[in-house]
């Protein structure tokens, strides 16, 4: 089995890389081996077409992903299996 690592260059549902979404750094430590995050950062709003919510062209169609979700299979599974051994 091939073991991949999420990166920085790692695609959300909404087409845009991990890179581009706003980072918030992982304060809780239940979350030090969640599997969508790089570095200790977790990914939130997706900010391809802005900056701390400001749009750099006024476009009819800005991405509104309000958080990072892989859309690799492997990774998906990852959050799976993380969750079943961090129930709540």
């Amino acid at each position: 089995m091939i073991v991949r690592k999420m990166d920085y260059d790692s695609r959300c549902f909404c087409g845009h890389k991990f890179e581009e979404h706003h980072g918030g750094c992982i304060m809780n430590q239940e979350y030090f081996d969640y599997p969508i995050q790089v570095q200790g950062i977790m990914g939130q709003e997706c900010e391809h077409d802005q900056v701390n919510g400001q749009y750099f062209v006024k476009r009819e169609k800005a991405c509104k992903c309000s958080n990072f979700r892989p859309s690799s299979k492997y990774i998906q599974q990852l959050v799976k299996e993380w969750h079943e051994k961090h129930p709540r």
